[in-house]
C-alpha cells in the first residue's frame, strides 16, 4: 500500500541504485529520493573520490536544504551529516521544511578529549534542527532522552541488518583457527591474553590494531587491506568468531556481530548496549562482559571442545539474523507512517 509520504534519505556513499533498504521502503511512499556521495569512475579524475565522500556529508545537507520543502522528511543516513544538516536546517528555520531524521544516533561516553567535546556542543546547537532520532540500541532511547534532553517519543532504536550476500553465502568446512577482525572500539589485547597459551591459531584482521609488545606464537595479525571476498573466506572458514569490544557503554560491533552470525559462525561477542539486541547468549551467541580474560577463555574453550554445540549455535544465529531486515523495514514504515498521521 503506497502512502503520500515524501521521503529524501542523504546517505554518505556512492549509491548505483541497490541499496536495499530504499528499494523495501519505496514501494509504501508516494516518492523516495537519495542524494549520495558523488565519485568518479576513471582517473585521473577518480583519486578524488575518497575525498568526495568524505566531504559528501558538509556538500549534500547543502543540496538538500534547497530541496527540503519538496519532502515531508529528510532522513540523514548518519550522525554526522545529521548534525550539518541540523544546524543548516535549524538556521534555516526548521519549520519550513520536512521534518529531519537522523539515523545511526549514538555518542561515545568514554571519550572526553577537546575534538569530542567540541562535536557534542556542535550536536546540542544542530538539535532544534532534528526532529527524531534512530538509535543503535533500546537502552540509548531513554538514556539520550535524558542525556540531551530530547522528548522520549522522538527517539526509537532501528536494528541494523547483516547484508543479503553473508546470509546466502555457502557453509564452508573449517580449518583450526579462531578468528578477529575490525578496526574500530576493540580490545585485542583481551583476545590475546585469553588465548596466550592455547594450542589453536588465532588470526586477527585489523588495519588499526598495533600491538605494545611480541605476540604470543599462536597469534597471527593481518594488518593489509584485503578484498572482502576474501574477508568472507577466512571468517566462513574459522572455527569461530571473537568480537572483543573495549566497553559496555559504547554501542559498537553489532555490524560485525551480525556478518559473522550470517555466516553461520558461533560468535563470542562481547556484551554491550548494542550487542546485546540481537543475540541470546548461549542460543545463538556468547557474551562475556568488556575486559573479562576469564570469561572470554571459557566461551573459546566451550565452543571449541564441543564442536556440535558450536555448529547448532551457528545455525540458529543464521536463522536468528535472517528475519532482520524484515523487522528493521517494518519498524520504519511504522514510525514514519506515524509520524504522518
Amino acid at each position: 500500500m503506497t502512502h503520500g509520504l515524501k521521503i529524501l534519505f542523504l546517505v554518505n556513499w556512492a549509491e548505483g541504485g541497490s541499496w536495499p533498504f530504499l528499494k523495501a521502503v519505496a514501494p509504501y511512499l508516494a516518492k523516495a529520493d537519495l542524494l549520495h556521495a558523488r565519485t568518479f569512475a576513471h582517473p585521473p579524475v577518480s583519486r578524488v573520490n575518497p575525498y568526495s565522500v568524505k566531504g559528501s556529508e558538509f556538500y549534500l545537507p547543502l543540496k538538500a536544504l534547497a530541496m527540503r520543502r519538496h519532502y515531508d522528511l529528510i532522513v540523514s543516513w548518519s550522525l554526522r551529516m545529521g548534525m550539518v544538516y541540523g544546524l543548516l536546517n535549524r538556521i534555516a528555520g526548521a519549520k519550513r521544511g520536512g521534518l529531519h531524521v537522523v539515523q545511526d544516533f549514538h555518542v561515545n561516553p568514554l571519550r572526553h578529549d577537546p575534538a569530542y567535546r567540541l562535536r557534542l556542543q556542535w550536536l546540542r546547537l544542530a538539535r532544534p534542527g532534528i526532529g527524531f532520532y534512530w538509535c543503535t540500541s533500546s537502552e540509548e532511547e531513554v538514556l539520550y532522552a535524558q542525556v540531551f534532553d530530547i522528548p522520549r517519543e522522538r527517539l526509537r532504536f532501528l536494528p541494523q541488518a547483516p547484508p543479503d550476500r553473508y546470509l546466502a553465502y555457502p557453509i564452508l568446512q573449517h580449518q583450526d583457527y579462531v578468528f578477529a577482525y575490525g578496526n574500530i572500539d576493540r580490545s585485542f589485547e583481551t583476545l590475546i591474553r585469553a588465548c596466550a597459551d592455547m594450542k589453536i591459531t588465532v588470526r586477527i584482521l585489523s588495519q588499526r590494531y598495533a600491538p605494545g609488545g611480541s605476540l604470543p606464537k599462536n597469534v597471527e595479525l593481518i594488518q593489509s587491506r584485503m578484498p572482502e571476498a576474501e574477508l568472507m573466506r577466512l571468517a566462513a572458514q574459522a572455527r569461530l568468531i571473537v568480537i572483543p569490544l573495549q566497553d559496555y557503554r559504547i554501542a559498537a560491533g553489532q555490524l560485525s556481530m551480525l556478518e559473522a552470525m550470517a555466516l553461520g559462525k558461533p560468535v563470542v561477542v562481547t556484551e554491550n548496549l548494542a550487542t546485546k539486541e540481537y543475540a541470546m547468549h548461549g542460543e545463538t551467541a556468547l557474551f562475556f562482559t568488556a575486559g573479562d580474560t576469564h570469561g572470554l577463555r571459557h566461551n573459546i574453550q566451550s565452543l571449541l571442545e564441543s564442536p556440535h554445540l558450536a555448529e547448532a549455535m551457528g545455525a540458529k544465529a543464521r536463522m536468528a539474523v535472517s528475519t532482520l531486515h524484515e523487522r528493521r523495514i517494518a519498524i520504519f514504515r511504522d514510525t514514519v507512517l506515524g509520524m504522518a498521521r
